[in-house]
């Protein structure tokens, strides 16, 4: 079994910067989705609550708060996934040469070839 060996520290020195700007940037997006979670979540409990005269502390209300809130991301998945899927169906790229690779097989798959 081979040894691992320590990075060397100008390596290490290197890759700081590029470490600095990660962390920098997680740390700015965990405050704005911090900050967007928060507004939603003043929207839904206190500011639509208010506009419907329902009491937020209902059960009912609750329950349809969680499953509205399931339903929209399954159809959000759903719909991303169905995106990906015929985006990874439909590459232009890959079937570039469709018809030339169709009219070559074509005789052979439908029985015609002579």
């Amino acid at each position: 079994m081979t040894e691992v060996q320590p990075p060397e520290p100008l390596e290490l020195l290197r890759q700081t910067p590029a470490a600095v700007v990660v962390g920098i940037g997680c740390g700015l997006t965990l405050i704005g989705l911090s900050a967007l979670a928060e507004a939603i979540q003043r929207l839904v409990w206190d500011d639509l609550t208010d506009a419907l005269g329902v009491d937020a502390d209902a059960w009912w209300w609750i329950v349809l708060v969680l499953t509205a809130t399931g339903a929209w991301l399954a159809i959000g998945l759903l719909l991303a996934m169905c995106w990906l899927t015929l985006r990874w169906r439909l590459n232009r790229r890959r079937f570039a040469g469709w018809d030339h690779d169709w009219n070559r097989v074509e005789p052979q798959w439908s029985g015609r070839a002579g």
